[in-house]
C-alpha cells in the first residue's frame, strides 16, 4: 500500500511537472518574442554632449563621408549642445572618421558611443553592433581611447551602460581590444576642452555580423578565373547614348570602325556597352526582337577586330528598379536568351547582370535573384566572366552581396562619381539641377570664391558644400582626392578581404569642367585605381564626359596623359 502511494505521488508529480514544462514550452513558442532581432549595421553612430553652450562650435568635418547634426536640448532653462554623428561602415574593414571644432569657452564634453536605431515591422528595435577603436583627440586628452585597458569586459575610464570592450572575433584596428556598443548598450567618457583650442577628433568604426547572419564566404586564392579575366578589363570606355536608349532615339550607332581603331591606339583594352534589353521584348513570353542582337553584333565585331574586349551590360531598366519583384521573370527569361545566343563566343566577351539594382530590394531577395540568373547563364556559359553590382552600384552596399563561393569567375562592379558637384557640373544628376555650378575647379579651393547666381534655388547641402569648397584648404576640401578616396579604399579592402576582383564601371568628369581640372581629376583617380589593381572604364567616348574631340579627331587636352601617363 505504501509503495502504491509512493508510486501515485511520483506519477502525480511527473504529470504536474510535465504540464508545467509543457506550458512553459508552448508559452515560449507562441508568446511574442522579447529578444531583439539582429541586423548588421551599415553605419556607425555616436554623440558628443556639451556641458554648456559655446563648446561645440566652429565645426569642420574633415572626412567627406557621413553627417554631423547639431541638436540643442533645453533642460530647466539650461541649453546643451549635442552633435549626433553618423557615417557609413562595413564588416570587412575599419572606416575612419575625422572632424574638428574650436570651443569658445572652457568646459567638459561627453562622448557616447552607441549605434543605429531601427525597428522591424513589429516595432521591435534591431540590435546593430558598432565596433570602435583608436580614438584620438588632439587638443584634449581622452582616457583609454584604444580600449587596451580593461577589467573583465569593461573598458577602464569609460562608463558602461551595457557596452563592453572585446578582443575578437573581429580583428582590432590596432592592438588587441575594441569597444562594442549598440543603440541601447553604450559606453561613454568625458574630456575637458579649453577656449580657443582647436580639437581634432579621429576614430575608426566597423560593423559586426552575428553568428546567424550569412555573410559571403571568402576566397583565399588570388589566382581565380576572375582574377585572370580582370587583367583583360583593366582600362575601358563606356559606349553610351546608343543601346541604353529607347530604340526610337537610337536608330543609328554613333560609333564607326575608326572610333574602335582609335580606342585601341589610345590604350584602352575594352569597351563597356550599356543595353536596355527591356525595350526589345516583343511579347508576354518575353521573346527578344532579333534586331537587338544585330545592333550588338556590329559593336562586338568592330571591337574584336581591334582587339578590344567587350562587356555587355543590362542598363537603364527603371521598371525593375521601381518594382523589382514584378520584373524578375522578364529578367530571367531575357538573360536565358542572351546566354543562349552568346554561348559560343570567346572569353573576351563578358556579361554584366543589371546596372544599379535598387537599394529597396532587401539583401536576401537580391542575392536570390542573382543566384537564379547565374544558374541560367551557367547552363550554357560555365566559364563566362560575369560582373555583378551591389545595390545602387554603390560601395556603401557591398555589405549586401553574398556571391556563391563555388562560382569563382565573378567580378563586382561599382560606380564612383565623387565629388558630384564637380564631376556633374552643368548637368542634371539624380534629381539635382547643377546647371548653375559651371566653373567648379579641381582641386579646391578656387582662387576666387565661387558665387551662386541664384542661391535660393539650391538646398542647404549644396550651399554648405560651396562654402566649404571656397574656404577649406586642399587637404580637407570637399572638392579634392578625399572626396572619392573613401569609396575606392573601401572597394579595395572589400576585394582584398573577400578575394573577389572589383571593377569601377563608371567614373569621370563632364566636359563642362575646365580641361586642366578634368585632367588632374582623371589622372589622380586613375593612379589610385591602378595602384590598387582595380580595373576601370570611363564615361564616355564622345558625349557629355567625352574623351575624344570628334571635330579634331583627337583626345581632349590632357586626357591621354591623365589616363595613360604618356
Amino acid at each position: 500500500m505504501v509503495n502504491n502511494k509512493k508510486t501515485l505521488i511520483i506519477l502525480i508529480f511527473c504529470l504536474v511537472s510535465f504540464e508545467v514544462i509543457k506550458g512553459a514550452v508552448f508559452t515560449n513558442l507562441f508568446a511574442p518574442s522579447s529578444m531583439q532581432p539582429y541586423k548588421m549595421a551599415n553605419y556607425a553612430q555616436f554623440e558628443l554632449i556639451a556641458s554648456s553652450p559655446n563648446l561645440l562650435t566652429n565645426i569642420i568635418q574633415i572626412t567627406p563621408w557621413g553627417d554631423i547634426q547639431r541638436i540643442r536640448l533645453v533642460k530647466t532653462n539650461n541649453a546643451f549642445d549635442t552633435l549626433k554623428i553618423k557615417f557609413p561602415i562595413n564588416y570587412f574593414s575599419w572606416t575612419p572618421f575625422s572632424f574638428r571644432f574650436t570651443p569658445q569657452t572652457n568646459g567638459e564634453i561627453t562622448i557616447v558611443l552607441s549605434g543605429p536605431y531601427e525597428e522591424n515591422t513589429n516595432h521591435i528595435p534591431y540590435t546593430q553592433m558598432n565596433l570602435w577603436d583608436n580614438i584620438e583627440i588632439s587638443g584634449a586628452e581622452i582616457t583609454n581611447g584604444n580600449f587596451e585597458e580593461v577589467k573583465g569586459n569593461q573598458p577602464i575610464g569609460w562608463l558602461s551602460k551595457g557596452g563592453v570592450a572585446n578582443s575578437g572575433p573581429i580583428p582590432s584596428y590596432k592592438g588587441r581590444y575594441y569597444g562594442r556598443t549598440s543603440s541601447n548598450k553604450t559606453i561613454e567618457t568625458s574630456f575637458a576642452v579649453k577656449s580657443s583650442t582647436t580639437i581634432t577628433f579621429n576614430l575608426f568604426a566597423r560593423s559586426m555580423p552575428s553568428a546567424i547572419e550569412k555573410v559571403m564566404r571568402r576566397i583565399l586564392s588570388k589566382n581565380t578565373p576572375a582574377h585572370t579575366a580582370a587583367k583583360k578589363f583593366a582600362r575601358g570606355i563606356n559606349l553610351t547614348h546608343y543601346l541604353e536608349l529607347n530604340p526610337e532615339k537610337s536608330a543609328q550607332p554613333p560609333y564607326i570602325y575608326s572610333d574602335f581603331q582609335m580606342m585601341k591606339s589610345e590604350g584602352f583594352d575594352h569597351i563597356r556597352l550599356p543595353i536596355a534589353f527591356q525595350h526589345y521584348v516583343l511579347d508576354t513570353n518575353y521573346n527578344l526582337n532579333p534586331i537587338v542582337f544585330s545592333k550588338i553584333e556590329v559593336i562586338i565585331t568592330n571591337a574584336f577586330l581591334n582587339n578590344l574586349n567587350v562587356i555587355l551590360c543590362w542598363s537603364g531598366f527603371e521598371e525593375f528598379r521601381s518594382k523589382p519583384t514584378e520584373y524578375t521573370n522578364l529578367l530571367f527569361q531575357v538573360w536565358r536568351q542572351i546566354s543562349d545566343f552568346y554561348n559560343l563566343y570567346p572569353e573576351n566577351l563578358a556579361f554584366e547582370l543589371i546596372d544599379s539594382p535598387t537599394a529597396s530590394l532587401n539583401a536576401q531577395s537580391l542575392n536570390t535573384i542573382y543566384q537564379n540568373i547565374l544558374n541560367i547563364i551557367r547552363e550554357k556559359n560555365p566559364e563566362r566572366t560575369i560582373f555583378i553590382y551591389p545595390p545602387e552600384s554603390s560601395v556603401n552596399y557591398l555589405n549586401y552581396l553574398n556571391l556563391p563561393y563555388e562560382d569563382d569567375n565573378l567580378i563586382v562592379s561599382v560606380k564612383v562619381f565623387e565629388p558630384v558637384y564637380f564631376t556633374h557640373q552643368g548637368m542634371d544628376y539624380n534629381g539635382l539641377d547643377l546647371k548653375e555650378l559651371v566653373g567648379i575647379v579641381f582641386p579646391g579651393p578656387p582662387k576666387k570664391p565661387f558665387v551662386l547666381k541664384n542661391p535660393d534655388k539650391f538646398q542647404e547641402p549644396v550651399k554648405d558644400w560651396i562654402s566649404k569648397y571656397n574656404k577649406l584648404p586642399s587637404d580637407i576640401n570637399p572638392c579634392s582626392n578625399r572626396s572619392y578616396e573613401y569609396y575606392l579604399s573601401t572597394a579595395r579592402q572589400w576585394s582584398e578581404y573577400l578575394g573577389r576582383p572589383i571593377y569601377v564601371s563608371g567614373f569621370g568628369a563632364c566636359s563642362y569642367a575646365d580641361s586642366e581640372s578634368r585632367s588632374k581629376y582623371y589622372s589622380q583617380f586613375r593612379k589610385y585605381l591602378d595602384e590598387s589593381n582595380i580595373g576601370w572604364s570611363i564615361y564616355d567616348w564622345s558625349f557629355e564626359f567625352k574623351y575624344i574631340d570628334k571635330a579634331r579627331n583627337q583626345p581632349l587636352d590632357g586626357m591621354h596623359e591623365a589616363l595613360f601617363g604618356k
